[in-house]
């Protein structure tokens, strides 16, 4: 049996104490889970830097 519940925002498992938790149904999961979302946070945060960049670039051209 795996965790009885689970977060509310990214779906991870949160055992209770009667809970036996499987290693690789919840917390493998949990690890994807968790990695495909930093790897988004990454992607995110990189194409927002690039666009602040492009931004700044116009800024100062028209500034000048």
């Amino acid at each position: 049996m795996g965790a009885t519940t689970h977060t509310a925002n990214y779906d991870l498992p949160q055992g209770i104490g009667t809970d036996k938790p499987t290693f690789l149904g919840d917390l493998n999961d949990a690890f994807l889970k968790i990695d495909t979302g930093m790897k988004t946070n990454q992607s995110e945060i990189f194409g927002s830097c690039i666009g602040a960049g492009i931004a700044l670039a116009k800024a100062t051209s028209a500034e000048q």
